[in-house]
């Protein structure tokens, strides 16, 4: 799966839209499946994972999950059309 994540961000942070060379996957919903799909997970920067779980400020690109509104958790609008971007 983690190979996968980062496929499908091509290199960029999947949350606030900035490159990513290293990265963390983020569940976006618990509880977590024993059987772990793609759509579950984002591929994200260490500190917006933070973020995510523990509150505080990020920057961000135009465009990006986070600049749209999504707050990382949940099968939200954003992330849907999100993943039918990466997959029409």
């Amino acid at each position: 799966m983690r190979q996968q994540a980062m496929e499908r961000a091509e290199g960029v942070c999947e949350f606030c839209g900035y490159g990513i060379a290293c990265f963390d996957l983020h569940h976006r919903w618990y509880p977590r499946k024993a059987a772990d799909n793609l759509r579950l997970l984002m591929a994200i920067h260490r500190e917006c994972h933070d973020a995510i779980h523990h509150g505080g400020t990020l920057k961000y690109k135009a465009g990006s999950l986070m600049a749209n509104g999504d707050k990382g958790i949940g099968n939200t609008p954003q992330w849907r059309a999100y993943l039918r971007s990466k997959h029409p």
